[in-house]
């Protein structure tokens, strides 16, 4: 039914719709990397918090731990009764962080050599080459955007409304585009306006 209907409105008028922009095949290696590293990243977190989990059930509770540092410093804060049955999950946290660190440094590099508009973008504070690099390969062709603000609409960060009659109140964002780059755009936002940010002139934290 959508092909018809967009077929039908072509024959009509072809100004009643809006080119699209095929993304460049030459991108999609480094995309995939960049997917790859969060999607272990995402396991990670699973297996740290999965781990917390089974230790409250023993009426314990782990330290709190950088996430990169968790498989060597809190395996000797297990109690005893689960070091043997929790040994595994720390050897599958250990090896996802060695893999991630790898990823990290070849991002670096190709961010580095290949798209140096991610070096530009990393002078904003609380963004480094992940959300750069993420930025630029999703982005790719600024020209595509007359205003600035459409950015923020492409990666579902524009407010929906919900018009009736005379009222059109602002709801949550619409969600739409790219879920990946605006989740670490969020959470840089929050890094820059929370307690982590630098202040501004004004006295608070910059945006």
């Amino acid at each position: 039914m959508d092909a018809r209907t967009l077929a039908r409105l072509a024959r009509v008028d072809p100004s009643l719709l809006s080119p699209i922009s095929h993304r460049s095949q030459k991108l999609y290696p480094d995309l995939a990397k960049l997917r790859a590293r969060d999607l272990l990243v995402r396991s990670r977190t699973k297996l740290i918090n999965a781990v917390r989990g089974i230790v409250k059930t023993t009426g314990a509770r782990l330290p709190s731990c950088s996430t990169p540092a968790f498989a060597k410093k809190m395996l000797d804060q297990l109690p005893k009764e689960l070091k043997e049955s929790s040994n595994p999950l720390f050897e599958t946290i250990s090896d996802l962080t060695q893999q991630i660190a790898t990823y990290d440094k070849q991002l670096e590099i190709i961010a580095k050599n290949e798209y140096p508009e991610a070096t530009k973008l990393r002078q904003v504070p609380a963004v480094a080459t992940i959300t750069a690099l993420q930025f630029v390969l999703t982005i790719e062709d600024l020209e595509r955007f007359t205003k600035s603000r459409q950015v923020g609409s492409f990666l579902g960060l524009q407010p929906r409304q919900s018009q009736s009659g005379d009222r059109a109140p602002q709801l949550g964002i619409s969600k739409a585009g790219d879920s990946g780059l605006r989740r670490i755009l969020v959470q840089c936002a929050h890094y820059i306006v929370g307690c982590f940010g630098k202040a501004c002139d004004g006295g608070g934290a910059s945006v």
